[in-house]
């Protein structure tokens, strides 16, 4: 009997030797360790799923995202190639079963023992346990893209899209992306940004700010993306021919292009914005273009709805008022810079019945006649016209009072030396659904102009003003004014507390 045992089957553990039970009992305890944690488990700590600066934390409880920031050792790269899968940290070894048993709560261990269908069933489940109030994969998938809809294109391209299966089939929905945009800006490495394109083939915009690498992104844009439609190139330069005929080429469908403050942009670009055949919105303020490339592209867009060729000087009025003509019935929205717009192009615009927005940045040829014209759009919500020297001041208050001006959420009549407090009264009689004034290097309104608009206007909530010195005949600050509802305090700049009103006003009134 006493050979028998000798010869029997050594324990796992205890190198085949022989020990007592108390050395037994030491090496069982010293082998009991916690299972160790997985790659999976670690890369989900080092990199939640939600950044704490993302939108989505600003929705749910703080719970319900610390749950799925810290979920266990599942594989969220694998977790939506598979539907049945075991846990990565399975415990095989008796000791460490038995020391898990102890030690972890009945909750931990239903994680390691249970099998799961999918990484969804791990989300919800975890998530129920925190809160049975907030089940996230109870929410329809309509709810699910709305609450999608507010994360960046980088959070849905390396988050949501692996958290389950359920989670990357929204992902790739296209509702999602239909709104989405990608920003490119000046501080992002060409390497990020390839990334980014290559990984969101549904996008539909992309914005580049600052960028003088715009031909080499654009051209990886054309391979990865085929669905944009909205392209910004914002204070970009080295835009050349063969860049633009790529795009035509590429997006003949695309809806909506900026070029706006663009800088070393070849002038034969502009002969190929015309292959654009269905786009609705176009922006080349701050240009080199000609009458006849603007010409070209009226006659070839009929789509064509938004213009914006502000700060485009030497456009003669005749393209103008073809421009008005060709799209009097469909015009939303005209931008121009006006250094040779007399009143026959704002008599002109009487025909626009859909104008809504209309922005002149040079009327240094507008008289009271073009300007009574105007009274007659009906749609206009957003009016500028800067440097309106030649109207008087009966006719500019006279225009302020007209009906049509009461549906007015924006105006701009900086650089007038005809607007004083009379014209502060009449903006506050009628002009109801203003929320926006510039009245900047407008010497003759006063701080008591500003007081009337500041109470009189319910609907203001801003006003962009300069303080004028007239010893030295000089504007010497730029005050904004954020007059909230109440009309109680505003803001005067960035640095000053909310103060009264009425105190304020008279600290304006001291300093002039």
């Amino acid at each position: 009997m006493y050979g028998e045992m000798k010869s029997s089957p050594m324990r796992p553990g205890h190198d085949g030797v022989h020990m007592a039970p108390s050395r037994r009992l030491r090496a069982h305890l010293e082998n009991s360790k916690p299972p160790a944690s997985s790659p999976a488990s670690e890369y989900l700590r080092n990199k939640p799923l939600f950044r704490a600066s993302s939108n989505l934390s600003e929705l749910w409880t703080s719970s319900v995202v610390t749950r799925v920031n810290n979920l266990g050792d599942y594989d969220p790269i694998a977790c939506h190639r598979r539907t049945t899968r075991q846990p990565l940290a399975r415990l095989t070894n008796t000791n460490q079963s038995s020391y898990f048993w102890k030690v972890y709560p009945s909750s931990k261990r239903e994680k390691y023992y249970s099998t799961m269908t999918s990484g969804e069933e791990t989300v919800g489940k975890d998530i129920e346990t925190e809160s049975r109030g907030v089940v996230v994969n109870h929410l329809p998938n309509e709810m699910l893209l709305k609450i999608f809809s507010l994360l960046d294109v980088k959070d849905i391209c390396y988050s949501t899209r692996y958290v389950c299966k359920r989670w990357n089939v929204l992902s790739n929905d296209e509702a999602l992306w239909k709104n989405s945009e990608f920003v490119c800006t000046k501080n992002m490495t060409l390497e990020y940004i390839y990334k980014m394109l290559r990984s969101a083939s549904l996008l539909r915009a992309v914005v580049l700010q600052w960028r003088l690498d715009t031909a080499g992104i654009l051209e990886v844009l054309c391979k990865c993306c085929p669905d944009i439609q909205r392209i910004q190139l914002i204070c970009c330069g080295m835009i050349n021919l063969n860049t633009m005929e790529m795009l035509s080429v590429r997006y003949p469908g695309l809806l909506h292009l900026s070029m706006g403050k663009s800088f070393s942009v070849q002038r034969d670009c502009f002969d190929v914005l015309g292959q654009f055949r269905k786009i609705q919105s176009i922006n080349l303020s701050h240009s080199r273009l000609t009458g006849d490339q603007l010409e070209s592209i009226v006659d070839s867009c009929p789509d064509l709805v938004e213009i914006n060729i502000d700060y485009v000087r030497g456009i003669e009025e005749r393209y103008i008022l073809n421009l008005i003509a060709a799209k009097k019935e469909t015009l939303v929205s005209l931008a121009v810079f006006g250094d040779r717009v007399t009143d026959s192009t704002f008599e002109a615009l009487q025909e626009c019945n859909k104008l809504y927005s209309l922005h002149i940045s040079q009327c240094g040829l507008l008289s009271d006649r073009g300007l009574k014209s105007l009274s007659s759009l009906k749609t206009l919500s957003s009016l500028k016209l800067r440097y309106a020297s030649n109207i008087s001041y009966s006719g500019l208050c006279k225009f302020l009072l007209q009906k049509t001006l009461s549906s007015l959420k924006y105006l701009s009549l900086s650089r007038s030396n005809k607007f004083d407090d009379v014209c502060a009264v009449s903006i506050c009689q009628n002009c109801a659904s203003l929320q926006e004034l510039d009245l900047s290097y407008c010497p003759n309104v006063t701080a008591e102009g500003i007081k009337t608009l500041s109470q009189g206007c319910k609907s203001l909530k801003v006003i962009y003003y300069n303080v004028f010195n007239p010893e030295h005949s000089v504007f010497m600050e730029k005050i904004v004014f954020k007059v909230p509802v109440d009309k109680k305090n505003y803001a005067v700049g960035t640095s000053l507390k909310k103060k009264n009103v009425v105190d304020n006003l008279k600290e304006v009134s001291t300093s002039r």
